[in-house]
């Protein structure tokens, strides 16, 4: 099956198990109205976010594309904006890795070149595309089309695991945890909110003969403030922001993508954030060679 569903549900990765649950058992017991206070932003946005089916790599269909919400004609030129792309590629090195543990994962964030040390021969491109409307990632990667210079996401990281890795390992990634089985806290630097993130679905597919998984995380803070507007008196805080997961394992070696986005910037552009994650591409050695 090139798209099956790896989960429609949240379920927990979070390390302390009871916060999971109290926040689960919450949800079901909380009327729809009171959803959006809870879900501010993945409330707004279900059908992109919870839809682990969708193949055509966006959530704005053809009317919202073409006009305003106040039902006027969108200007044309940034309907032709949107559909235009860039794309940042990397290379890494190949060859099967350092197995010692404690190594850590190579990274490039937002295009940066990565620091890597001799190659083991080879190197394998990784790839994804941006939105030609968005600006470089040292401004946020504003986007200008709608007029409004507004930040589209916080961080784009793609990285190479430092030891050899399996396609069994994703499959279980729902199981043993998404962050686990894609080497989250081997990266440099990284939110460690994201180890306890909630899995709110997930998807696999295959492009170009290589396997690719796909994971939505939904982030909350460890707290929040007393008395603020995002203490609920639920006894744990919503979520605040989203981390779209993207890997696959090519010749032996895992990939993968991480794209970061808080809730304003998901409310806003989400289906152009889920475009991001899903031109990720990996191209081994030899299908270098063969171009």
């Amino acid at each position: 099956n090139a798209a099956a569903d790896a989960s429609h549900h949240a379920a927990a990765e979070s390390a302390t198990p009871d916060a999971t649950m109290s926040r689960r058992s919450a949800l079901r017991t909380v009327p729809l109205g009171g959803m959006a206070a809870i879900l501010p932003f993945l409330s707004t946005s279900t059908s992109t976010v919870a839809s682990a089916d969708d193949s055509s790599g966006g959530g704005a269909d053809l009317t919202s594309q073409l006009f305003n919400p106040d039902g006027s004609l969108r200007d044309a030129s940034s309907i032709e904006v949107e559909a235009k792309s860039r794309t940042v590629s990397t290379t890494f090195p190949s060859g099967i890795g350092d197995s010692k543990p404690g190594k850590q994962a190579l990274v490039s964030v937002d295009g940066s070149k990565p620091a890597t040390a001799a190659t083991d021969g080879g190197n394998v491109r990784v790839s994804y595309d941006l939105p030609e409307k968005w600006g470089d990632p040292s401004t946020g990667y504003l986007d200008k089309s709608e007029g409004v210079n507004a930040r589209s996401a916080d961080a784009i990281t793609v990285f190479q695991l430092a030891g050899p890795a399996e396609v069994k390992t994703l499959d279980r990634a729902s199981t043993v945890g998404v962050a686990k089985a894609l080497g989250i806290e081997t990266l440099p630097a990284y939110n460690p909110n994201i180890v306890k993130a909630d899995l709110i679905s997930g998807r696999r597919s295959t492009r170009d003969g290589i396997v690719y998984y796909e994971f939505d995380m939904a982030v909350a803070p460890p707290r929040c403030s007393s008395g603020s507007k995002e203490d609920l008196g639920l006894g744990f805080c919503p979520y605040d922001s989203i981390v779209l997961l993207g890997a696959a394992v090519v010749d032996g070696r895992m990939y993968g993508i991480m794209v970061e986005c808080d809730r304003d910037e998901w409310k806003k552009g989400n289906a152009d954030l889920k475009r991001v994650r899903s031109s990720f591409r990996v191209e081994s050695e030899l299908e270098m060679l063969q171009k």
